[in-house]
C-alpha cells in the first residue's frame, strides 16, 4: 500500500483525536470518553455530577406572538413596566392582588352584587380597601396552594387559590392511610359561600388580540377586562374568551365564588372518606395566542423531534448520542447537528434462537422487513426537521399522523411475534403503553466507549441489548417473569462494572457478562426501578441494593440497606447513603453501609419530615422521584411538588428550604420535578417538568443565577396546562453543551 502525506495526516488526526479523549478527563469535559473502568449511564456515573462540562446559563425558547412579551404586574404601576413587572411565563398568570373573603347568600345570585362599590373601575393598590377588607399580594405557584395531593390532581393547574389565601387552618393528622404512616394534613374552616377578587396589571407593548383562559370548578365566576364584565362559564378546558388587549396598562378583574370551598376527595380505595382534600375555591388564568405562531430561540442549536414519550436520559460517546424513545426505540444521534445515524426498535426477535425464529418465520419477517422500511423512512423524515426552530405547525401534524400509524403497528408487530409464558412477556406496559405516561424503554442507556447497553422493561418482558457504536446488534436476552410491571413501570438503569451488567428487575437482581450477555449470577427478590450502588466491603467492591449488600459474584454479604420508595434512587458519599425517601415520616436518613465482616448497616443521624418540610407540602403524600445530588457537604433534594431542601451533611440539619419559584405541576400524571438535581460545571441545574431551568449557585443559600424557559405547544395527551410539553428526564452535560428530552423533542442548548 503507497503511504501518501494525506493518509499520514489522517491517521494522525484520528490518531490525535482519541489520545486528546480520555477517561481520565473530568466528565463533563470535552475531552473525557469513556472506557470499561469509567463508564457512562444514568447520571453520568451516577453521582449527577459533570465537573468538566461548561454550558451555557442563558437559553430560552418562546412561542413568537404577543403572549410571550406581556408583562405582568399585581401592583398598581406608574408607567413603564418596573422592578414589580414579570415576564408572563408558560402563559401563565400567577401575579394578583386579593380580596375577601365576602359572605354571600345565593351563589348563583350574588355574581353580581358589587363588594368593592365600583368594580368595573376599580384599580387596586397593596393595602388598599377593597370593602370592608383590604387587597392583599398574592403570587400563584406552587407554595401557594392550599393542597399538593397529585393523585386528587389538587395541583395540575397554578391557581390563584383563596382557601389559602383567606383560609383558617385548622392542622391535624390522618389517623389512617394506606401505608399506616402519620401524614401531613390540613382543614380550613369557615369558608362556605364566599366570594373573593382576583386583580392584575397586564402590559402589553402594542394593542393586540389574546385568548383568555380561567379554569374553574365554581357555581359562579365573573371577570372584568378593562371594565367590561363577562361571566365564565365552568368548562374543562377554559372559555377561550377572546379579549383585546390596548397599548400600555390592562386590568384584569375576577370575581370567584364557592360553595363549598373544600370537599372530600375523589379518590376512592384507602384514602380516608372524610378527608377535605379537594379544594375548590380556586381559579387559573391563562393568556394563550389568538391564532397560529412559531417560536422564537436563543441559545438552541438544534431540536429533534422523536417517536414518542419517554423518560430515558440521553448519553454521549464521542460525538455520538444515544437516547430511547417511544416503547422499543433506540436512536444514536450526531450530537454536533442533531441528525440520525441509526435507530434499532427492540422486538422479541432480537434475541431468539434460530430454532425460535424458525417456528414464526412466515409471520415474523415481512413485519420486520416492514418495521426496516419504515423506520429508514421516517429518519430521513425526522433529519430533514432537525433545526433550532422545531417543527412547523403544519409539518408536526403530517408527522404525528405518521407516528400514530407506526404506534399501531409496532403494538400489532409485537403482539405477533411475542413468546414466553403465554405471550405475555410483551415488550411494553399494559396501561402504560403506546398513550399513557410511562413506557417500557425508560432506562438510561450505559456505554464503556466501546458498545452501547440498553434495557427495554415491559409488562413481565426485559429485553437486555449490546450494540457496537455504529448500531450492530451483539448480543440480545429477552427475559420472562411471573411479575408484572408497577404501578409505574419499571424503568430502572443498568450499571456496568467491571465487565459486568447489573440490572434490577420485579424478580431480582441479575449479573450478565457485557461482552457475551450471558447471564453469571442472580439475587431473587421483589426490586422495583432501584440501581445497585458500587460500595466497598473488606477493601473490595460490592453491590448495594435496598434490599441487601452483594459482592459482585452474587453472594449476599448483608443483609439491609435502605427504606426505597417510589421511582427513587439514593446516593453514596465515602461510604454514606443519604436516602431522602423514608416512607411513613419522609424523614432523611444517613446511613453508614458496612465496611467489614461482622458490621450491620448503622442510621448515624436523622433528620424528621416535620424539620423538612414543617407541613408546607400540606395534604399531600410527600412523593419523591428525582434523586439527590452530594456537593461539598451538602446534599440537594427536591421534591415532585417543586419544594427544595439542602441539607448540610456536617451540621446535619437543612440549611434552606423553598419552593421553587418556576412553573410546576403536580397532578397524577404530571409531576412537578422528577429530573434530577445535577451539577454541571461550577452550577447546580434543576429542571421542572415543563422545561423550566433554575440555575443554582451552589451554597446554603441557594442563590439563583439563572432562569430559562423552553415553551413548546404539544401535541401529546396529558401534556401540561396549554399544551405545554412535559420533561420528566435527567439532563445531560457534554463540554458547551448541555441536552434535554422533552415528550416531543430532544434539544440541545449550546451558546452561540
Amino acid at each position: 500500500m503507497k503511504i501518501t502525506a494525506a493518509l499520514i495526516a489522517g491517521c494522525m488526526l484520528a490518531a490525535g483525536t482519541l489520545l486528546r479523549a480520555s477517561d481520565q478527563a473530568l466528565l463533563g469535559s470535552p475531552d473525557f470518553y469513556p472506557s470499561p473502568e469509567h463508564p457512562v449511564g444514568w447520571r453520568g456515573d451516577g453521582s449527577g455530577r459533570f465537573p468538566g462540562a461548561t454550558p451555557p446559563t442563558n437559553w430560552n425558547r418562546r412561542l413568537a406572538d404577543i403572549t410571550s412579551e406581556i408583562v405582568v404586574q399585581a401592583t398598581r404601576p406608574n408607567d413603564k413596566p418596573g422592578p414589580d413587572s414579570h415576564r408572563l411565563e408558560y402563559c401563565t398568570i400567577n401575579d394578583w392582588l386579593v380580596a375577601g373573603p365576602f359572605p354571600v347568600t345565593d351563589c348563583a345570585k350574588d355574581i353580581d352584587h358589587d363588594f368593592l362599590g365600583g368594580e368595573a373601575d376599580i384599580q387596586p393598590a397593596t393595602g388598599a380597601k377593597a370593602g370592608d377588607q383590604q387587597w392583599k399580594l398574592f403570587h400563584a405557584f406552587e407554595g401557594s396552594q392550599a393542597c399538593h395531593d397529585m393523585n386528587q390532581n389538587n395541583c395540575l393547574q397554578t391557581w390563584v387559590d383563596f382557601v389559602y389565601a383567606f383560609g383558617t387552618l385548622v392542622p391535624r393528622e390522618r389517623t389512617k392511610h394506606w401505608n399506616d404512616g402519620p401524614k401531613f394534613t390540613v382543614r380550613y374552616a369557615d369558608l362556605e359561600k364566599q366570594a373573593a377578587y382576583a386583580h392584575t396589571y397586564l402590559y402589553a407593548p402594542r394593542p393586540a388580540d389574546v385568548v383568555l383562559d380561567i379554569l374553574h370548578d365554581l357555581p359562579a365566576v365573573k371577570m372584568w377586562m378593562n371594565g367590561s364584565p363577562q361571566v365564565v362559564f365552568k368548562k374543562g378546558k377554559g372559555d377561550h374568551l377572546k379579549i383585546h388587549l390596548n397599548q400600555g396598562w390592562n386590568r384584569l378583574l375576577v370575581k370567584a365564588i364557592c360553595d363549598p370551598a373544600q370537599a372530600p376527595n375523589v379518590c376512592a380505595g384507602n384514602y380516608p372518606k372524610d378527608e377535605l382534600g379537594q379544594i375548590k375555591w380556586r381559579f387559573s388564568a391563562y393568556l394563550t395566542p389568538a391564532g397560529a405562531c412559531g417560536y422564537e430561540t436563543r441559545n438552541v442549536a438544534w431540536m429533534l423531534k422523536l417517536t414518542g414519550r419517554n423518560m430515558s436520559q440521553p448519553i454521549t460517546v464521542g460525538d455520538k448520542l444515544f437516547v430511547a424513545s417511544n416503547n422499543t426505540d433506540l436512536f444514536c444521534i450526531d450530537k454536533r447537528s442533531g441528525k440520525i445515524l441509526w435507530l434499532h426498535t427492540g422486538t422479541c426477535w432480537d434475541a431468539m434462537t434460530v430454532e425460535e425464529r424458525a417456528a414464526i418465520k412466515a409471520t415474523a419477517e415481512p413485519l420486520l422487513a416492514e418495521l426496516e422500511k419504515s423506520n429508514a423512512e421516517l429518519v430521513a423524515r425526522l433529519n430533514a426537521n432537525v433545526g433550532p426552530q422545531g417543527l412547523a405547525a403544519s409539518a408536526k401534524a403530517v408527522l404525528d399522523k405518521k407516528l400514530e400509524e407506526r404506534n399501531k403497528f409496532l403494538k400489532s408487530l409485537h403482539d405477533a411475534i411475542a413468546t414466553g409464558p403465554g405471550k405475555k412477556g410483551k415488550l411494553y406496559i399494559n396501561g402504560f403503553n403506546f398513550s399513557g405516561d410511562n413506557t417500557a424503554g425508560n432506562a438510561a442507556p450505559t456505554s464503556d466507549g466501546q458498545r452501547v447497553y440498553w434495557v427495554t422493561q415491559g409488562d413481565g418482558g426485559y429485553l437486555t441489548s449490546a450494540f457496537d457504536l455504529n448500531g450492530k446488534l451483539i448480543w440480545s436476552n429477552l427475559e420472562f417473569q411471573n411479575k408484572s410491571a408497577g404501578e409505574h413501570g419499571v424503568h430502572g438503569s443498568p450499571l456496568l462494572y467491571g465487565g459486568k451488567l447489573y440490572f434490577c428487575t420485579m424478580g431480582g437482581l441479575i449479573a450478565r457478562d457485557a461482552s457475551t450477555g450471558k447471564e453469571l449470577w442472580r439475587v431473587s427478590g421483589r426490586y422495583f426501578t432501584e440501581r445497585p450502588m458500587v460500595v466497598q466491603f473488606n477493601g473490595q467492591p460490592a453491590l448495594q441494593t435496598p434490599k441487601e449488600l452483594v459482592s459482585l459474584s452474587g453472594e449476599v454479604l448483608v443483609k439491609g440497606g435502605y427504606a426505597p420508595w417510589c421511582c427513587y434512587v439514593p446516593v453514596m458519599e465515602n461510604g454514606v447513603l443519604y436516602n431522602c425517601s423514608n416512607p411513613g415520616d419522609l424523614s432523611f436518613e444517613a446511613i453508614a453501609i458496612p465496611a467489614k465482616d461482622g458490621e450491620k448497616h448503622q442510621v448515624i443521624w436523622k433528620v424528621d419530615g416535620k424539620t423538612l418540610y414543617d407541613c408546607k407540602l400540606g395534604n399531600r403524600l410527600g412523593f419523591y422521584i428525582a434523586s439527590p445530588l452530594y456537593v461539598d457537604g451538602l446534599v440537594y433534594q427536591v421534591e415532585t411538588a417543586g419544594y427544595l431542601v439542602v441539607i448540610d451533611t456536617r451540621e446535619k440539619k437543612p440549611v434552606c428550604q423553598r419552593f421553587m419559584d418556576d412553573y410546576n405541576v403536580n397532578g397524577y400524571r404530571i409531576y412537578g420535578h422528577t429530573a434530577s438535581p445535577t451539577l454541571a460545571g461550577k452550577n447546580i441545574y434543576l429542571m421542572s417538568c415543563v422545561g423550566g431551568v433554575t440555575i443554582l449557585k451552589p451554597g446554603s443559600d441557594c442563590i439563583a443565577v439563572g432562569q430559562n424557559t423552553i415553551q413548546n405547544i404539544a401535541s401529546l395527551p396529558d401534556s401540561a396546562p396549554c399544551g405545554q410539553e412535559v420533561f420528566y428526564s435527567g439532563l445531560w452535560f457534554d463540554g458547551k453543551q448541555m441536552f434535554i428530552h422533552g415528550d416531543e423533542y430532544l434539544y440541545c442548548i449550546e451558546e452561540k
